[in-house]
């Protein structure tokens, strides 16, 4: 797995987050609490293999090595790694890769019902170094009842990582996640009380879950947006910025109803003039440029999109909604004038093929103009 900095340049995040110094770190703390470790020994077994595997195959190896070299004993390991967690910094955003091998550890090991108690203990301790959604997943579906009562309980800790957990754990379409068979309504009734939360990376988790949760049940994601609305819990910077973030894929596909909850006219009265499309047949690496004007018949609220479909080689078409501009318009504005550039660059996300490609101009989820352009290697 690579990511991207600032510069451009490609990182790795397994090299990163799991290398031998890190690797290193977690054997020094576990033989700082526990002097039978075989620190040398355990560290050699991880880098035997370590740097041939892919980020989440590590994350599993070292887990499956602490299995090896740890006290068979799921209680005993479990106190030996929560004892060797380094001191807490802040409200608890330490966040730290290496300990997700702990929560695997938990995960693997402990979610059978004589543990219980101490795999839900040790998933509070850990989440407040790396967030354990990923294996809280296994307990919801496993101890359905049992794990929403922790998870009820971790909505109102002290640390805001373990407050997360809450809300990530429980997300019906998380990322790279076992699934869950678990009620999502009731799941949601979690977020009741992490909507209003000081934390931005906890209302982002409350807004990625209702985001979830809108591309099978638009209506119950509306209606809980209105009841936090009446709550008036949240200061409307954060609430405008949960309202955004959990109804973008309703925005970007143009849902009627989502229109009308933002107050945007989803048929708007105005017209496109002006369309000009400077260059409609491009190399990879350059610009498509176009701009347009605006005029209206009335005062409108005007959410102004583009839509890109491209081309694939099994003939299937994709496509991608991409912002240009949100603005109050009114007749007496006379004409507004908008204009747009679209560097077509292959990532390593999307991968570009030469062939014809769609241009579509969107205002509050209506398509008003569509144009065609070529791309070519």
């Amino acid at each position: 797995m690579e990511s991207v900095q600032s510069d451009g340049k490609s990182f790795s995040l397994k090299d990163q987050f799991f290398n031998e110094e890190k690797v290193k770190y977690l054997s020094s703390l576990i033989l700082g609490v526990y002097s039978d470790f075989d620190k040398e020994n355990f560290d050699k077994k991880v880098m035997v293999d370590l740097l041939s595997l892919e980020l989440k195959e590590r994350m599993s190896l070292i887990t499956n090595v602490l299995y090896e070299f740890l006290p068979k004993r799921f209680n005993t390991a479990v106190d030996i790694m929560v004892d060797s967690l380094p001191e807490i910094l802040g409200e608890g955003g330490n966040d730290d890769f290496i300990f997700g091998s702990y929560c695997e550890y938990v995960e693997k090991f402990g979610c059978v019902v004589e543990n219980l108690d101490k795999s839900f203990y040790a998933l509070e301790m850990f989440s407040e170094f790396f967030s354990g959604e990923f294996a809280i997943r296994e307990f919801i579906n496993k101890f359905p009842d049992e794990s929403f009562e922790f998870l009820e309980m971790m909505t109102k800790h002290k640390y805001f990582m373990c407050r997360r957990l809450a809300s990530e754990g429980l997300r019906p379409k998380l990322p790279w996640a076992k699934k869950i068979n678990f009620d999502y309504k009731k799941g949601a009734s979690l977020l009741n009380n992490l909507f209003y939360d000081s934390q931005r990376i906890v209302t982002r988790s409350v807004a990625n879950h209702l985001n979830d949760i809108s591309k099978f049940d638009e209506d119950f994601v509306l209606d809980k947006l209105k009841m936090f609305s009446d709550l008036g819990k949240c200061c409307d910077v954060e609430f405008d910025y949960i309202i955004n973030h959990s109804l973008r894929g309703l925005i970007k596909s143009g849902n009627k109803k989502t229109m009308l909850f933002l107050g945007y006219n989803p048929e708007p009265r105005v017209c496109i003039l002006n369309f000009n499309l400077l260059n409609n047949s491009i190399k990879l690496g350059e610009y498509i440029e176009f701009d347009f004007d605006i005029l209206s018949e009335c005062d409108e609220n005007l959410i102004v999109d583009y839509k890109i479909t491209y081309p694939t080689p099994t003939g299937r078409l994709s496509f991608k909604v991409f912002k240009i501009k949100k603005f109050g318009i009114s007749c007496e504005d006379g004409k507004v004038k908008l204009s747009k550039k679209h560097k077509f660059v292959s990532m390593s996300t999307k991968k570009l093929y030469a062939g014809e490609y769609k241009l579509e101009l969107i205002i509050n989820g209506t398509t008003f103009l569509e144009r065609e352009f070529e791309l070519f290697f």
